[in-house]
């Protein structure tokens, strides 16, 4: 689920939006029918099947717009969470339109997990700037959600705009500030190559993440805008409206703006886990990061 409509964003069958079924962790939630219970009990025992303690957790919740499901889904979705970090197989859901009635379940859920096994110390969700209000965080606290991911692309209006992002940059303000003051770490995801951008709008763009009184989040991707088939952008490029950046032009790019990052903000990614044959034109390499 997702409300945005972005020219960049691949759109495919049961999928999230934005997400393509070739990508590693899709491939995984699909295997397994998005079932949450079932995800997080195989990705324990996978990883430990290969050395890894798995006394601390701390679990992603990617996919789409975490806001934009239904409450019921969300309820269940962190319900199933726990109880597969707990071990606990013995209750089962039956159809229900009223899930919030099984909130001091959930409360019981999380303090049983603080003596599990499987101990969860923290919880990311993903989600965008315009959801982003003191009744969403309410929801976040009673999840235990302590970080959020927030797709904000870029601190231009006009490139916000032209790319149909849907909000703009005041409102991205507004969402760090709430997230800020509430107590969330700030995990921001940031693009450069978008339509009517260039290298120069990008970096000067990428330094105002820094500023005093900015954004300044604490964990970021970088994601170089990836061309893809079933996007509005495609079109565009077809039409030749839209030229990804030449690999030495991103390279000097990214190299710059990773200079500009304080060392209190974690760069966890940089380049989308997309399969490199599913990129129809500009980098297609998968390590990026070690070249730069």
């Amino acid at each position: 689920q997702c409300s945005g409509n972005c020219i960049f964003c691949p759109t495919s069958q049961n999928t999230p939006k934005s997400y393509l079924a070739e990508e590693p962790g899709i491939q995984r939630a699909l295997s397994l029918k998005y079932d949450p219970y079932k995800q997080v009990k195989l990705r324990i025992q996978a990883l430990e099947n290969i050395g890894h303690n798995t006394e601390k957790i701390e679990l992603i919740i990617s996919g789409g717009t975490w806001d934009d499901y239904e409450l019921n889904y969300r309820i269940w979705y962190i319900l199933e969470v726990f109880k597969a970090l707990n071990g606990d197989k013995s209750e089962k859901y039956v159809d229900s339109k009223d899930y919030i009635k099984k909130i001091p379940f959930l409360k019981k859920l999380q303090k049983e997990n603080s003596k599990s096994k499987n101990k969860n110390i923290g919880m990311s969700i993903e989600t965008r700037p315009d959801k982003i209000n003191v009744e969403s965080l309410k929801w976040y606290r009673i999840f235990g959600v302590t970080k959020v991911q927030l797709g904000i692309q870029t601190l231009n209006n006009d490139i916000l705009k032209i790319n149909s992002r849907g909000h703009d940059v005041k409102k991205t303000y507004e969402a760090t500030n709430l997230l800020r003051l509430a107590g969330f770490k700030i995990h921001i995801h940031w693009m450069c190559n978008l339509y009517e951008s260039n290298p120069k709008l990008d970096y000067l763009d990428f330094k105002k993440l820094f500023k005093s009184k900015s954004i300044q989040p604490d964990e970021i991707k970088i994601y170089p805008c990836s061309l893809l088939k079933n996007t509005e952008l495609f079109s565009l490029f077809l039409a030749k409206k839209y030229r990804p950046y030449e690999k030495e032009v991103l390279i000097k790019l990214l190299s710059d703006c990773k200079t500009l990052v304080p060392q209190y903000c974690r760069i966890n990614r940089l380049f989308r886990d997309i399969p490199s044959n599913l990129i129809i034109s500009g980098n297609k390499s998968t390590n990026l990061r070690q070249e730069i």
